[in-house]
């Protein structure tokens, strides 16, 4: 009889946790490592998609979802002069209008999913709160890692060793797994070249969800729909943008364009306290925004502690997995945050791998290699194509020069309603759920693409059918 399976994650983030829940639905034995010793309420607005949320139906938790998010309808881009640009529709990924214009048209019930806004801590929060407590250990930092055919040890800073069958690195774009990973492969000689480059840095942001604002003041921030606008700056690198959210508070953030550069992997990101905050946020205080007022009073109106400073980067790793170690998220695929799409493409990460885990029999090293072998050929090609999706986004919503100020001109003005409903039915077509729970059914008219009937769960159903029979 094969052991039990045991898995480490080390980090819990929003892949983290997710995985951290759909192995639990599995029965596996696993631990999460946080580096953290504190959890933190930190972060913007989450946009859920429908990719992902077919998956939460799946598992029970879109209810609790939707409980926390608001409906999110459009995004409106502006001018910092607040003359608006134009908009970017997401209604559209719940329903269509086939031939508008013609007598002939109808509306299809497209992917019978709204997308929903979610401030990240709520989120974060939400996800914690479905992981047994004592299955996350934090203040772990990974510092080191060693295996071999037989099993994965990971060594914390605080002088902790631990041991699995399988570890998961979901520690972010600054993954502790993934640099001594990559150390081990680049001392053996197999490690791809531009796996050894450093992370490029993009824009830094600061950023923070406010506490509930008074409606007499901001009555845009009230309603069962989310406002989302960006503003581009005028002869400045900045850019600023915000999504109000459920319990009228608003999810913000400021973004400033840097000259590429290189960010040494192994560099120590913090979050900025109140003395740097003081010195860095005075010139950004008159920024106006569409709901009324400025970013200084959304600043004001958000508690300091829940105010953080990242900076953007992006790369997309060639390595996801070696030997025992496999990587999930910001530590294989970091992307600009301005598709919303580094979120979601962490959570597919997450079933994707759930799935190749529960299909993989025992721990053996073969059997660990072709497990994770059909998670990337499934993966990579879809996280490629949203990494440079968020690379054309942050163009579009950020971008300066004259170029990205025609791309606007060419998206906004040009390209028909057509092929952007082609692009959304190919977005949406892709909703994995775990192969070993039930199916959510289709909702909707649009494409699906066809997940992989698990083998190993129609087996494990034709005996609990037999054993009913039987008695």
């Amino acid at each position: 009889m094969a052991k039990p399976l045991k898995v480490m994650i080390a980090g819990a983030g929003i892949g983290g946790l997710t995985l951290a829940i759909l192995l639990e639905k599995q029965g596996v034995d696993y631990e999460v490592f946080e580096q953290s010793t504190v959890v933190r309420p930190l972060g913007s607005a989450t946009g859920l998609m429908p990719n992902v949320l077919a998956l939460f139906e799946q598992i029970g938790l879109l209810a609790e979802i939707e409980d926390i998010s608001r409906v999110g309808l459009r995004m409106e881009v502006f001018q910092e002069s607040l003359d608006r640009i134009n908009s970017v529709e997401f209604e559209p990924y719940k329903s269509m209008q086939v031939f508008p214009q013609s007598r002939f048209w109808l509306e299809l019930q497209f992917c019978g999913y709204n997308t929903l806004v979610t401030p990240r801590p709520d989120l974060h929060k939400l996800l914690l709160s479905h992981v047994p407590a004592e299955k996350i250990h934090m203040g772990k930092k990974i510092v080191s890692i060693e295996q071999n055919d037989h099993s994965v040890t990971i060594h914390t800073a605080n002088n902790h060793s631990h041991t699995a069958d399988i570890l998961i690195g979901s520690d972010g774009a600054y993954s502790g797994v993934r640099h001594s990973l990559y150390k081990e492969m680049k001392d053996k000689g197999c490690l791809p070249a531009s796996d050894d480059e450093d992370l490029k840095a993009c824009h830094m942001s600061v950023l923070g969800t406010t506490r509930p604002l008074d409606t007499t003041l901001f009555p845009l921030v009230k309603g069962p729909y989310s406002k989302g606008d960006v503003i581009i700056g005028s002869n400045k690198p900045h850019t600023w943008r915000y999504f109000t959210a459920k319990g009228d508070r608003v999810c913000w953030r400021v973004d400033v364009q840097i000259e590429v550069a290189s960010v040494a992997d192994d560099m120590i990101r913090s979050e900025w306290g109140p003395e740097p905050f003081d010195t860095m946020e005075h010139n950004w205080r008159s920024f106006k925004l569409p709901i009324g007022g400025t970013i200084g009073d959304m600043i004001e109106a958000t508690p300091r502690e829940s105010i953080s400073r990242v900076v953007l980067e992006e790369k997309l790793h060639q390595t996801w997995f070696h030997n025992r170690t496999v990587l999930i998220g910001d530590a294989c695929h970091k992307m600009l945050p301005n598709s919303g799409r580094g979120g979601v493409n962490a959570i597919l990460d997450a079933v994707v791998l759930a799935n190749a885990i529960y299909e993989m029999g025992d721990s053996s090293s073969a059997n660990l290699q072709a497990a994770f072998q059909q998670y990337y050929d499934e993966r990579f090609p879809l996280a490629e194509a949203d990494f440079y999706a968020s690379r054309q986004a942050a163009r579009l919503f950020a971008g300066q020069t004259w170029k990205d100020r025609a791309l606007r001109f060419v998206i906004f003005n040009v390209l028909p309603g057509f092929t952007q409903r082609q692009i959304y039915a190919k977005s949406l077509s892709y909703r994995p759920q775990l192969s070993y729970l039930p199916q959510v059914p289709k909702k909707g008219d649009g494409p699906l693409v066809e997940q992989k009937k698990s083998t190993r769960y129609a087996s494990e159903l034709a005996k609990q059918k037999d054993d009913v029979a039987a008695q």
